[in-house]
């Protein structure tokens, strides 16, 4: 199995090490399995604060309408 996940690259090495690896190398895939390439970089998320005004007037709206529902059935047995 965990041949198949260094294939695809979900892991940097096998979980099972035949042999020791010191050093440099050591280092360089430690550092390597902590990128971690599925999320993308805080970098390339940049917000307007007209997209930002945008997101908190839609999501107090949204929070505001979810308020304002009456419960039905909070779990009377009757009902």
């Amino acid at each position: 199995v965990s041949d198949l996940l260094v294939e695809v690259k979900a892991i940097a090495g096998p979980i099972r090490q035949v042999r020791h690896e010191f050093g440099a190398l050591q280092k360089k895939k430690r550092q390597a399995s902590r990128s971690n390439s599925m999320f993308a970089s805080r970098d390339s998320f940049s917000y307007t604060d007209e997209e930002l005004a945008e997101y908190e007037k839609q999501e107090g709206e949204a929070s505001k309408s979810k308020r304002n529902k009456p419960r039905v059935n909070l779990g009377d047995p009757n009902r």
